[in-house]
Parts: C-alpha cells; structure tokens; sequence
C-alpha cells in the first residue's frame, strides 16, 4: 500500500501520534509512523531516510517534547530537503523565545495547523490532508502491463539531487554565520554536532560556532553549552562545573529547560553542593509538567513531605504518565501516615497506564495478582501482565510466566512459560533464567539447563548454585568435575542450603576398598 502521510513525533507523544494516524487511517488516508512501521531487524535510519523519500505529506505533532527531540529535528531536515508538503500539527502551544531555533528557522514560511483537543476524530486534519493529497499529482508510472518501471538510476539521481540541496542549504548557513547571524551559528554548531548528509560530526567546529552565539547572549546556544559540557562532547570529559555555569546562565534568562538541568544538578550536587533548596528554586522556575514531576520525586524520595510529593504530581498528571504512575504508587503505599488507598491508586495507575506507562501495567497486574484492595482476579492479572510484558518489562515477563507455569488465570502451558522465562532471562533477570533453568533440566536439556542455572549462579542465586553442584557432579550438559561441583556446592551451603551441605559432607567422605 502507498504511504501518503509521514507522521513525524517524540516518542514521548506516542500516544496522541498514535490516535492522529488512526483518525487518518480511518479517513483511508495510509500513514506511515515509526514504530509500527518499521520490519524487526531492519536499520532503523535507513527506514526512517526511505520513509521521508516516499511519503507525499510529511506532518510534524509539535510539542514541548518535540521542539527538544533530536529525532524530529532530523527527520524534519530530510523532508526540507526532498522537497514535501510539510504540515506542523501544534497539538502544545509553545511561546516564541522558547521554541528552538531549528523549529523556527524549517517552520516559519510552512503550514500551521492548530488542533482542536476535544476532537479525537481530528476532522480538521484529516479535512487538510485530504484536500492536500487531491490536489498532488499521481507520480507513478507503469510500463504496459501495469507494473512500476523502477531505475536504480533514478535512486541515484534522487540522491544527487538530496546531497546538493544539503549542499546549497550548508553554504547558505556558512555564509550567514559568517556575517554574524547568531541563529544561522546556532543551527551551524547542533549540525556539526549531530552530524547529517552535508555535516560530518565535528564536535570542535561545534563549539566553534556554538561559543560564538552563546558569547553574543544568544539563549539558545547558552543551552547547548551547558549540554556540551554536561555530555562530554568536548575531550571525552564531563565537566559538571563547566555545563552548570552555562545552564544557570541560560536559566537566569528564563530558558526553561536550563532551568530543570540547573534543579536536577543541585538535586543531585553536579558540579556543586547537593542543594535542596536551590534545586526547588530552579524547578519551579521551569514549571512545566517534568519539572513537576521532578518536584514530586523531589519531595517524595528526597524531603519525604509525601504531602507536596502528591500535589506536584497532580499538577502534572494531565501530560505526564510518570507523574500518575508515582501518584498511584504514592496511594499505593500510603500518603504519609495515611493507610494505603488503593482506589486511589487503581485509578491513577489507569491513567497511566493509558497514558503508555508501562510499569503502570506492571503494577496494575500486581494490585490483582495479590488482591490488594479488590477480589484477587488472576484472568485482569494476565491482561495487565501481557500488556507490560509485550512492551518488554521484564519483571511482567516473569510473573506471567509463572500463571503460565502453574495454570493461574490461564491453562498450564510449561512451553509458554519457557519462552516468557528466557525473554526475562535474555535481559538478565536471575529468577527466570533459575525458573528457565529447571524447565530445561526436566525436559533433559541440559546443555540448556546447565547455560541458564550458570547465568543465575553467577549473579548469586542459590537454587542455581546447588543445582549446578549437581550437575558438575553428575556431568549433566558439562565434564565431570568435583572440584567446580565443591564449589558450587559451597557457595550455596554458605548461604544456608542444607542439602548443599550435606551433598558437601557426602563428597569428602573417602572411598571404600573393594
């Protein structure tokens, strides 16, 4: 099918860009959104560069979040270049001299498009799209039996063509920084640091271009200092001191996100004495929603004023799905003094949770898995497990393998149970490479069993210990060897295994004579 739309987002907007492509879809206008679209195993900047070629209409969600996302930065750089229809869908109002000057440099002579939020069939986008799309030719050409004639050729003069607007597009901004364009030297030095098709990654003409417009007051490059800094671009060496100066400078003008850098480095004394107060101070300068997430945390893991904890991550929870996933834990365990509430914690764990909050998924199937505050329900459990197990939370992975394993909720299905115990195994969880271990060792692969129960034994798990024991003994999936079969053995005996100890005792004891 025919890509129409390219739908360019943060991924911290998942969400909304996933409820835009469906309302445009619905229309039978076909999009294409990362990462649905984009094959298991494939690159993924090649697909996105594909992508960008084919599409007809490249259409930008903008957001706070956006307007900081390299990602969208980049992908908006290579629709320039290929010449499409851009359309900038602002679905958060971001003031002028907060907007980077990426943004307002692509953005300015394009389409604005403005969403209206109690709409969540989007009708005034897809009224654009469609008319939009009406009015493009139909570029495809076919041979007289219909088919699409395709020249490798062609590939390469689209390519030619891509690198020489790149080209055109890096003297223009050469020139204009040149003359003293501090815009044009912003844009030039986060080029050269991100590096694309026309900027090899130079992180010393970077700083070259950068330090000019951050030393002529310019705030955004003030911003990229600090982060040259801060990330070490420079030398290879992170220079706290260094990146808090410029932070504080851009944050003393008001640049928002310097001003939850500068309260993040005073929470946790980068580059000075940890301050609570100073870091209080800058957050709440920022105040936007992470910052008052940032607060909450502050507040809660920090001051333990559980009291403002809640009130900061009420204040954020209409934008942020980690403001209500610590909000329904905070309910959870008990606000203060207070009992735990929860109801509470159910509904914002729900929040979250269709926010995209994947631990909130995790959480939720706790909350049935144990029954607390409502009827232990195994079936809601599986439903919340599998949904944070497919987005990969390995502890999820775990618990669902166990109702797997032992029929709760669902039939018992050892075969499912494994390969949900090697997924959270692959990503290091030692429960389940033990649990995978045994499943391996009663289906008598012990060549596997012997892998998995090695990886638990190695990050400390008892169980694992002893049965390696064993199998060195026996010479199950390895050599025989008493001496590695000793050591296991003793490892477990000393963390209080008592069949280890006797299988110690039964080990020194000195042969019989026949």
């Amino acid at each position: 099918m025919e890509q129409e739309v390219f739908i360019s987002h943060s991924s911290r907007n998942k969400q909304k860009a996933d409820e835009v492509c469906s309302a445009l879809e619905k229309s039978g206008i076909h999009c294409w959104i990362a990462p649905r679209d984009i094959p298991v195993g494939s690159e993924y900047p090649k697909e996105i560069v594909g992508a960008v070629e084919k599409c007809k209409i490249f259409l930008v969600i903008f957001t706070k979040a956006a307007n900081t996302s390299e990602d969208v930065r980049r992908e908006l750089g290579l629709a320039i270049a290929a010449k499409k229809k851009i359309i900038s869908f602002r679905i958060e109002n971001i003031e002028n001299d907060l907007m980077d000057s990426n943004f307002k440099y692509y953005l300015r002579d394009l389409q604005w498009l403005d969403a209206d939020l109690d709409d969540k069939e989007y009708r005034n986008l897809v009224e654009v799209v469609s008319q939009i799309l009406s009015s493009i030719p139909n570029q495809k050409k076919e041979d007289n039996n219909g088919l699409h004639n395709h020249d490798s050729k062609t590939d390469s003069n689209k390519f030619e063509e891509i690198h020489k607007r790149y080209s055109e597009y890096k003297e223009k901004l050469i020139l204009d920084a040149e003359a003293g364009n501090n815009e044009s030297r912003y844009i030039l030095g986060n080029d050269y640091l991100i590096g694309n098709i026309a900027f090899e990654q130079d992180y010393s003409e970077a700083y070259k271009w950068l330090k000019l417009a951050a030393d002529e007051d310019y705030l955004p490059a003030i911003h990229l200092m600090g982060w040259f800094y801060y990330r070490a671009y420079f030398d290879d060496k992170q220079d706290f001191e260094k990146a808090l100066y410029w932070f504080k400078k851009a944050a003393d003008k008001n640049h928002q996100h310097s001003c939850m850098q500068v309260g993040f480095m005073y929470r946790f004394g980068l580059g000075c004495e940890q301050d609570f107060e100073e870091a209080i101070k800058y957050y709440t300068k920022a105040d936007y929603y992470d910052a008052s997430s940032a607060l909450g945390t502050l507040y809660e893991d920090f001051l333990k004023d559980f009291k403002k904890a809640e009130y900061h991550y009420k204040k954020a929870s209409s934008a942020s799905s980690y403001a209500c996933y610590r909000l329904g834990m905070l309910y959870w365990y008990g606000v203060g003094n207070e009992k735990p509430n929860y109801i509470e914690s159910r509904r914002w764990l729900g929040e979250a949770a269709e926010k995209g909050s994947t631990a909130a998924k995790h959480q939720l199937g706790a909350l049935y898995y144990y029954g607390n505050g409502f009827p232990q329900d195994y079936v809601e459990a599986r439903y919340w497990y599998e949904q944070a197990a497919d987005k990969g939370n390995v502890d999820a992975q775990y618990t669902l393998a166990w109702l797997h394993l032992h029929g709760l909720g669902t039939p018992k299905d050892a075969t499912i149970a494994l390969a949900l115990f090697k997924k959270a195994a692959d990503q290091g969880h030692t429960l389940s490479q033990g649990h995978a271990g045994d499943i391996y060792f009663r289906q008598k692969d012990y060549k596997s069993a012997f892998d998995m129960h090695k990886k638990a034994a190695d990050q400390g798990l008892n169980n694992s210990r002893k049965r390696l024991g064993d199998m060195y003994a026996l010479g199950l999936g390895c050599k025989v060897n008493h001496g590695k079969s000793v050591e296991y053995y003793q490892l477990a005996a000393e963390q209080g295994d008592v069949i280890s100890g006797k299988s110690l005792e039964l080990q020194s004891m000195p042969l019989l004579e026949v």
